[in-house]
Formats: C-alpha cells, sequence, structure tokens
C-alpha cells in the first residue's frame, strides 16, 4: 500500500508518506509515524490494509485511546480525507492506494492478495 498522512501536532505539522508496505505504527517512540505526547503510547494503534484492500485503523490497547471523528474506538476503516486522534495529535489520510498484499492481523504477517483468492 501506499499512505500519506498529514500529522497536526502541538502548532506543528508534518507529513509522512509510507510506500510498499502494509501496515504502519503509530506511537510515541520506534514507530512509522512518531507523536511526541505522553498521551500517546510507544506503540499506540496500527494502520493497515485488510483483505479487501481497505485502510483499516486498530488501538494497540493504548490507555488514552484512539478517536475518528471524535468517537473512541477499537477499530475502524478509513479512506483519504478521514481523520482521527491520537495523543492530542489530529492526523488526515491524504492519500491510500492499496496494494497487491495485505496485513493478515491475526497471524501478524504479510499475506499476497492473489494467495487469498485460493
Amino acid at each position: 500500500m501506499r499512505l500519506t498522512l498529514f500529522v497536526e501536532h502541538q502548532n506543528a505539522s508534518q507529513v509522512f508518506t509510507m510506500t510498499n508496505t502494509t501496515r504502519s505504527y503509530v506511537g510515541r517512540e520506534n514507530a512509522d509515524v512518531v507523536i511526541a505526547s505522553s498521551f500517546c503510547s510507544k506503540l499506540h494503534a496500527i494502520l493497515f490494509q485488510n483483505i479487501d484492500g481497505e485502510l483499516v485503523l486498530k488501538d494497540l490497547g493504548s490507555r488514552n485511546g484512539t478517536y475518528v471523528y471524535e468517537q473512541k474506538v477499537n477499530e475502524a476503516k478509513l479512506a483519504a480525507g478521514g481523520k482521527f486522534r491520537i495523543g492530542g495529535a489530529v492526523i488526515t489520510v491524504l492519500a491510500y492506494e492499496a496494494g497487491s498484499e495485505f496485513y493478515d492481523l491475526e497471524s501478524k504477517r504479510d499475506v499476497s492478495s492473489s494467495l487469498a483468492l485460493l
């Protein structure tokens, strides 16, 4: 997948672009999208492409929650233009393009979409 996010936090903004991946992590440390906030867990949430090619946001058991359009969610589907909030940061999906592989959350591995059709 190809994913571009616009992050607004503490009067600053930044654009993150991830390519050739099936998943991206959002968190305070060691994440693809780093949010410097004590209200954000080290690994707070994951964005991944599901088997249907949809972009899914899943909270990873954070203490302060993940919000989509100001509703606390455990998991939600997003599209370009979608917004979510983590640790005081407002994150907008600027662009999303599905790839040929998806992320199997249960087995925690990448799977080719062509294999899923068998």
